[in-house]
C-alpha cells in the first residue's frame, strides 16, 4: 500500500482508503475516485507538483498533498 503520488508512472493501481475530508473529497468522488476504482499513472507536469491519472477512461490532474492522501495498492 502506498499514496497514489508515490505511484510510479505507468502504474495501474487500486484505491484502498481516501483520507481526505470537505469540499477535497467531494471533489474526488465527483472526479469518480472511490475505493476500488482503477487508476493508471500517466505523467508529471515539469515543475512538479501535479500529476496526471487516468480514471474510468478519462485524463485527470491532481494535485500531490491531495493524491498523498488516497492510499492505493499495486
Amino acid at each position: 500500500m502506498i499514496p497514489l503520488n508515490k505511484s510510479p508512472k505507468n502504474q495501474k493501481s487500486k484505491v484502498l482508503s481516501i483520507m481526505l475530508k470537505g469540499p477535497q473529497r467531494r471533489r474526488i468522488f465527483d472526479l469518480g475516485i472511490i475505493n476500488g476504482t482503477t487508476l493508471t499513472t500517466i505523467g508529471e507536469s515539469p515543475c512538479g507538483g501535479l500529476k496526471s491519472y487516468e480514471v474510468r477512461g478519462a485524463v485527470i490532474a491532481l494535485r500531490d498533498e491531495d493524491a498523498e492522501k488516497i492510499i492505493v495498492k499495486k
